[in-house]
């Protein structure tokens, strides 16, 4: 329905019966109490009682919304509101739908619609229990400019989105809410969010080339309040720049970094304003006068760094750093910035005192600072040779620190055993060296030396409640076969730790291998008890329920925790994309998904939501670029990719017939799985595919090694491929495959030896070679002479040639006794009496053919209308070949492949316009040396009363 069309009122209908009243009933009960699957069941009841009834199929669109079948619940909607055009709710739905599903311009038409309905006077309509009228909902059409106007920005039609939030924001005097309206609830909810909508609307100004409207509606939205401060901050910094009010940006950007929504999120306001005209000098000025009290915050800091010479910002950082040594974000920003691009030696050298100055300020942070040095070190070999080779300081605990620096960096070079010397020196030269201590331990762990570990440690750790100490005390235990002393360890130490302390979690994992995953989950338990934000204890506790499906009512406790205490974090976004998954409902999985940016411990996991999220929304595209991103990645990384996500892959690709993409898929997955016939049999057919023959074979033939299971398809798909790969690999040595699939029918001769020499044949055959293909079945049938199948192949091959006739009636006819009710059998069987002259028997056999299963195939047809022809019976032969004809034109009629096939609708269209016009048909010949006798002479053909041909009509018949 276009804007601006009034909907015609509803047809008028009988009251549905009293029986679909009550399921209805049920239904509406069941949706309220949340058992949606007892609610599609009683809709569905109902609605069988009282088809097309709107409330019935507009309750199933909601139960199916529910449910998360949005293909179901779309097509009830649009039922809903074909039968009732007044039925705002399905129109409205299905408008959001639209817009859900990245379908804007269908979303624009719909919600349009709704909003036209939405303002429409009273029309009849609503629940078929009583008898009331829908008229204008001022609540209603407000909220569907809400929509409209995103589905407008989506489209691309800014101005008009931009007039539609417009009249939503600032409705007319005479649209005031309808306290009873049923979009009330959701009105107040969406416009809560006023600021988000004001953001929008400037955004909307700025791509209409309007940016001082654009700043009226951000500083609307900075009064109003909006969630996220800092995309509001970026979007009001880059309007005023614009404008080309650099002094008001200044401003702007101090009141960003100092107020209470500053901090780090703000720094990159910095940066973008110097970098777009604000000037660094009266930006430093206004920034130290923000930090006129002296605090020296470390935002404000950071903020300085970004606007001063490289230089002076880490002077500014290193004088910060040695006021604050806790700082560790102001330590990270300055070895980033003494270390950016290409360092010379002095500044490796500054900022290693600088890593150790922190270190002795905050040893508490010694190893965070140590870890930040070696991984920002472009080139680790110049780091170590900054150190200097005797230090100058008197101070011991200085040197000591060096050294330990310079040990740390050894072990990242893989250079353990002078990284031990290292630490053995600073450790000498100052005892209380934690970080020395505790990484010489962890070297004699690595080298076996378990009782080591404690002397390394020292008196003063041995009894420490470092998490590192007690997980190498722990992991000496353990190496040596202590588990239950080590767990003994855990319990003291979590005596004397603060509650939820990591340590726990080393817990769980031990109780875990020991097979007590009960107890592991009551530690990881108590850990979240007393630290509930911590996103790790979740990850541990859904890597047990992973493993563990009987613990499905723990794993939904678990999952109603995390969407109540962490609703925004990664790990809750990423359990509801793959609930969302789970019950296919992929639109909101990808909006959820596109929130969850990748890490290398879930990358491949996220990667295997998205496959599913393509393949079931039939996004192919995006199924071939995601699956080749996944190749490139683990190819580069030296790894194996994802069998998971590649069987997913192979399916969707099954599923759609690209079989070459399959072939390709199936070739990766199958040569890690377990060798046998299955795998075996695969392999050789996705080799088959990618015309890599001789693999194919090699891969086929280890499957009749492999145990073949001899069953008729399997048997004749395996056969089929081996022969045909084999003489592919050999095409210009046919002898060769011949030999080796003789060989292979020695071997394997009772399991299929006859179906590959029959297999043989064919392929000669299909090469134009009839000779060797009869000359191999003839081989073949003297080793397997009651091979049906065979039989009839050479068979019915010398009798369509004429030849050898009396031998071809024997080969049919124990072809006929093995398989008495095979259509093509009994084809062949009338075949070779036709061809013998033999025309009363031919039709006997041929019509049994005719009535056997199979027996609709057109070159069976065509022989039964020869032989009747040949008896004289030409309007019967022409009935017969009209209805060969209407099978080989319907339009679903799919060939067999059957050589004969090729040309036939022509010859049996020759024939009938043959006998129309009274001429002689071309029908089949006989045998060679085969004559009719005298007394009866080949019939001649009378005009007979029909029509010519005609081209088969819409239906695929083709009337006389």
């Amino acid at each position: 329905m276009p804007p601006g069309t009034r909907p015609p009122p509803p047809p008028d209908t009988a009251p549905p019966p009293l029986a679909a009243q009550k399921f209805y009933a049920a239904a509406r009960q069941a949706l309220r109490e949340g058992d949606n699957f007892r609610a599609v069941q009683q809709y569905e009841k109902a609605l069988r009682l009282a088809p097309e009834q709107p409330d019935i199929l507009r309750g199933l669109g909601q139960a199916w919304t529910r449910s998360g079948n949005r293909v179901s619940a779309a097509e009830h909607f649009r039922r809903a509101f074909t039968a009732d055009p007044t039925d705002l709710d399905s129109l409205f739905v299905l408008g959001r739908f639209a817009l859900e599903s990245r379908d804007p311009e269908r979303a624009v038409a719909l919600l349009a619609a709704a909003a036209e309905l939405a303002q429409a006077p009273d029309l009849p309509g609503g629940d078929f229990r009583g008898a009331d009228f829908r008229g204008a909902d001022p609540t209603a059409a407000r909220l569907i400019r809400f929509y409209l106007a995103t589905a407008l920005d989506q489209a691309g039609y800014a101005a008009a989105a931009a007039a539609q939030y417009g009249l939503f924001l600032h409705p007319p005097d005479d649209d005031g809410a309808s306290a009873a309206s049923r979009y009330s609830r959701e009105l107040a909810v969406v416009a809560s969010q006023h600021g988000q909508t004001l953001m929008r609307l400037g955004d909307l100004y700025h791509r209409l080339d309007d940016p001082q409207s654009a700043r009226e509606a951000y500083e609307t939205a900075d009064r109003v309040g909006v969630l996220n401060r800092e995309a509001l901050d970026r979007r009001r910094l880059y309007t005023l720049l614009r404008l080309g009010q650099t002094r008001d940006a200044g401003r702007l950007v101090v009141a960003a970094v100092g107020g209470d929504a500053g901090g780090p999120a703000a720094l990159p306001l910095i940066r973008y304003a110097v970098g777009h005209g604000v000037d660094p000098e009266t930006l430093t000025a206004a920034l130290r006068a923000a930090d006129a009290d002296g605090e020296g915050s470390s935002t404000l800091s950071l903020a300085l760094a970004d606007v001063l010479p490289r230089h002076e910002a880490a002077d500014l950082l290193a004088d910060h750093l040695a006021a604050r040594p806790t700082d560790d974000a102001v330590h990270r920003r300055l070895i980033e910035l003494l270390l950016a691009g290409e360092p010379a030696p002095g500044d490796y050298r500054r900022a290693i005192a600088a890593t150790a100055d922190a270190m002795l300020g905050s040893p508490g942070l010694a190893e965070v600072y140590a870890e930040v040095l070696i991984h920002t070190a472009a080139d680790l070999d110049v780091l170590l040779a900054a150190y200097p080779a005797e230090s100058a300081s008197s101070d011991a605990a200085r040197r000591a620190t060096e050294t330990t620096l310079r040990g740390k960096t050894l072990l990242a070079l893989d250079r353990a055993d002078e990284a031990f010397a290292a630490f053995g020196e600073a450790v000498a030269t100052d005892p209380d060296q934690t970080l020395a201590r505790i990484d010489r331990a962890s070297i004699l762990l690595d080298r076996g030396d378990h009782d080591g570990v404690g002397a390394a440690l020292g008196d003063g750790l041995a009894d420490s409640i470092h998490p590192r100490v007690v997980e190498l005390r722990v992991e000496a235990l353990l190496a040596t076969d202590r588990p239950g002393e080590a767990l003994m360890l855990l319990d003291d130490v979590l005596r004397r730790s603060p509650p939820g302390g990591p340590l726990m979690l080393k817990k769980a994992e031990l109780l875990l291998e020991q097979g007590r995953v009960a107890d592991a989950e009551r530690t990881l338990l108590d850990a979240l008890n007393a630290r509930p934000m911590d996103e790790s204890i979740y990850a541990a506790l859904l890597a047990i329920y992973d493993q563990n499906p009987d613990m499905i009512r723990n794993y939904q406790r678990l999952v109603r925790r995390m969407i109540d205490t962490i609703p925004t974090a990664r790990i809750t976004q990423l359990v509801k994309a793959q609930t969302l998954v789970a019950i296919r409902s992929f639109d909101q999985a990808r909006q959820t998904l596109e929130t969850i940016e990748p890490t290398d411990d879930d990358r491949v996991l996220i990667q295997r939501l998205w496959m599913e999220v393509h393949v079931g929304t039939n996004r192919g595209d995006l199924v071939d670029e995601l699956l080749q991103q996944h190749l490139d990645e683990t190819r580069a990384a030296g790894q194996t990719p994802d069998d998971e996500l590649l069987a997913r892959a192979e399916s969707h690709y099954r599923r759609t017939q690209d079989f070459d993409r399959w072939a390709q898929v199936t070739v990766l997955r199958l040569p890690n799985l377990p060798a046998g016939f299955q795998r075996d049999l695969t392999l050789g057919q996705a080799y088959f595919q990618l015309e890599r023959y001789a693999e194919s074979a090699e891969a086929l033939s280890a499957a009749l090694d492999a145990g073949f299971r001899d069953d008729e398809r399997t048997r004749l798909v395996l056969a089929n491929l081996l022969v045909s790969a084999l003489f592919e690999a050999h095409a210009d040595r046919p002898a060769d495959a011949e030999s080796r699939v003789v060989e292979l029918a020695d071997r394997h001769a009772e399991a299929i030896g006859a179906d590959l020499y029959m297999r043989m044949g064919l392929v000669y055959d299909e090469r134009g070679d009839r000779d060797a293909s009869w000359r191999v079945m003839e081989a073949g049938l003297e080793r397997f002479p009651g091979h049906a199948p065979m039989n009839n192949s050479l068979g019915y091959g010398l009798a369509n040639a004429g030849l050898r006739l009396a031998d071809a009636e024997r080969m049919i006819a124990r072809a006929v006794a093995a398989e008495p009710d095979v259509a093509a059998y009994l084809d062949s069987m009338g075949w070779v009496f036709y061809k013998q002259g033999r025309f009363e028997e031919a039709l006997r056999w041929l019509e049994r053919g005719r009535v056997a299963e199979g027996g609709t195939h057109p070159v069976i047809i065509d022989h039964h209308g020869d032989a009747l022809f040949r008896l004289g019976r030409e309007a019967e032969a022409v009935r017969v070949w009209n209805e060969g004809r209407q099978v080989l034109s319907a339009p679903d009629y799919q060939p067999s492949g059957d050589p004969e096939e090729q040309g036939l609708l022509g010859r049996i269209e020759a024939k009938i316009r043959a006998v129309a016009e009274g001429e002689p048909p071309a029908i089949a010949g006989l045998g060679e040396g085969v004559s009719l006798p005298a007394a009866e002479p080949l019939p001649v053909a009378e005009p007979l009363d029909v029509e010519p041909a005609v081209p088969a009509g819409p239906s695929g018949a083709a009337g006389l």
